[in-house]
């Protein structure tokens, strides 16, 4: 018993190594579905979130000192004041998904694109190349990233 010792201990540590890397492998795969699945989800949702917003034609809010008029929309009435003697603003879709991004605590997203109207909006190096991808494929563009 004692000469196949040696090739026990030997089998037992190359198993239990290639579980170890087989579990590591299989978490990483998880790991990356499950924030596939977290993004498009927060993607469906501002969708939905814009859709709504396009769906009523005009939403307007309150001027306050954190929600100022779009610089960028042009519209006769996107400047109105109520009955009530209140000053409200024309919040379109792209204008609230800018609000929406910066309350989010969660994910950093913003509204980018080839040609933007709003010149912050510029797509930056890595988004040229995925908006560049999308435009050619129709397919989703998933690139894990690190900063």
């Amino acid at each position: 018993m004692r000469q196949y010792f040696p090739g026990i201990i030997i089998g037992w540590t190359v198993l239990i190594i290639g579980t170890l890397i087989f579990n590591l492998y299989l978490f990483r795969k998880n790991s990356e579905t499950l924030e596939k699945t977290k993004l498009k989800t927060l993607f469906q949702l501002l969708v939905t979130t814009r859709q709504w917003n396009s769906d009523h034609g005009k939403v307007y809010v309150p001027v306050t000192e954190t929600m100022r008029p779009n610089p960028y929309l042009i519209h006769s009435r996107r400047d109105i004041v109520s009955n009530f003697g209140d000053s409200l603003t024309l919040v379109n879709p792209a204008f609230m998904t800018r609000q929406l991004s910066e309350l989010s605590e969660t994910a950093a997203f913003h509204i980018t694109s080839l040609n933007p109207i709003r010149p912050a909006n510029k797509a930056d190096e890595w988004e040229t190349k995925a908006l560049q991808s999308f435009k050619k494929t129709g397919d989703e563009y998933f690139e894990k990233v690190t900063s």
